[in-house]
């Protein structure tokens, strides 16, 4: 009888600890990973992250914009209306990759304030005794610049305005005759503006090397 009580103690201590070493190996295990354990208790928190595709990398790499090159305005003076025609020609069949325009300089416009349609000379002479006699002499000349031959030129001005209250004055000393023209110089020199990347207007100045005349500055800001 004693024995088979001493063997049911003893299954009862080696089942005993059987269960301690079990529990403590699973406390052991939570406490080195805590969040393996959570992930496994918590499955529907785990996401699947798919891997880019190296395809639509490099589509993306592919579609950002490359900046133009810079552009270059250079404006060329001193040229005649004549040669500025002619080199813009030129640069258009040897550098296709620049653009190049001419402006004429035109001087501005004066208004003279004369007596035209004098058919003579002496018909001239005699209109500016007249003149004289009502005080209207100084500065006042002969001039050919008249489709009917003559005129007398009384005062030149830069402004209309001007011009036409000279004219008032005139009008007012008995001088009935006298009319305001306006004189339109004809453009003798041309401003040229070329513009093109750096690579293309490099070999500009050996394009233009034989017109010694022109001066370049940078175009004037837009």
């Amino acid at each position: 009888m004693a024995r088979t009580i001493f063997l049911i103690l003893l299954l009862l201590n080696l089942a005993g600890l059987a269960w301690m070493i079990t529990m403590g190996a699973a406390k052991d295990k939570a406490g080195r990973e805590p969040q393996r354990n959570a992930t496994q208790m918590l499955p529907d928190k785990i996401r699947i992250v798919p891997v880019p595709d190296e395809t639509a990398l490099s589509a993306t790499s592919a579609a950002v914009p490359v900046a133009p090159p810079s552009e270059i305005c250079l404006a060329y003076t001193g040229a005649a209306v004549s040669d500025a025609q002619l080199i813009v020609k030129m640069l258009s069949e040897k550098l296709p990759a620049v653009h190049a325009i001419a402006t004429a300089m035109v001087p501005a416009s004066r208004f003279d304030m004369v007596i035209p349609g004098l058919a003579s000379r002496q018909a001239a002479e005699v209109k500016l005794a007249e003149l004289k006699k009502l005080g209207v002499d100084q500065g006042v000349g002969i001039s050919t610049d008249d489709p009917k031959g003559y005129a007398l030129l009384i005062a030149s001005f830069a402004e209309r305005a001007l011009a036409d209250d000279a004219l008032k004055v005139m009008a007012k000393k008995g001088v009935r005759s006298a009319a305001i023209v306006e004189r339109k110089p004809v453009p003798e020199k041309s401003t040229i503006e070329i513009r093109g990347s750096e690579s293309a207007m490099k070999s500009l100045p050996q394009q233009l090397a034989a017109y010694k005349s022109l001066v370049s500055t940078a175009c004037a800001a837009p």
